[in-house]
């Protein structure tokens, strides 16, 4: 049941996002969208794995430690702009979001956010009735993790500030090989 909430959340979230694109499209055109016979492109493009998203988005992707053990990894190019994992990693379901630029990537807009740092980065954390988000910015991008069915302080201690960390060992990378 929780999990269905969370893919209803998620499916709600995409359909917005398809929503509004195709809103602007209309009023750009002036018609519907679409040209006689086209049609409406999903903005949501599954991708097979991590390294054709990277390769796709141009950008070095956020990801748990192997030793996470993930399971049905899933990879998606959300809008061109916007990389998203989903696996399951034990009982619990897990969504990891990243997109160059600033502000909440979450999906998630009735939430009440607390802050916290750790190794220097700001991030937002809270709670829904059966899961937990977090954000943050770092290095010229926005990132995001929800995680289903865990506490608090696991979520803190063992998915937010585990990735807060990573995206520091990205923006190193990235600024090492830029130079």
């Amino acid at each position: 049941m929780k999990r269905i909430k969370i893919l209803i959340m998620v499916i709600s979230g995409i359909l917005l996002l398809l929503l509004a694109a195709c809103s602007l499209q209309k009023e750009a055109e002036g018609g519907d969208g679409t040209a006689e016979g086209e049609e409406i492109v999903n903005p949501m493009e599954e991708v097979k794995d991590i390294t054709e998203l990277q390769d796709k988005m141009s950008f070095m992707m956020l990801a748990l430690p192997a030793y996470y053990g993930e399971e049905d990894s899933r990879y998606y190019i959300v809008g061109k702009t916007l990389a998203m994992i989903q696996c399951r990693v034990a009982d619990h379901e897990v969504e990891i979001r990243q997109q160059k630029g600033s502000g909440d990537i979450t999906g998630i807009y009735q939430m009440t956010y607390q802050d916290a740092v750790y190794e220097g980065i700001a991030y937002h954390y809270g709670a829904g009735e059966d899961f937990h988000a977090a954000w943050w910015e770092n290095g010229g991008y926005s990132y995001s993790v929800m995680v289903t069915n865990i506490s608090e302080q696991d979520f803190i201690s063992e998915y937010a500030e585990t990735l807060v960390s990573q995206s520091v060992f990205n923006r190193d990378y990235e600024t090492q090989n830029v130079q």
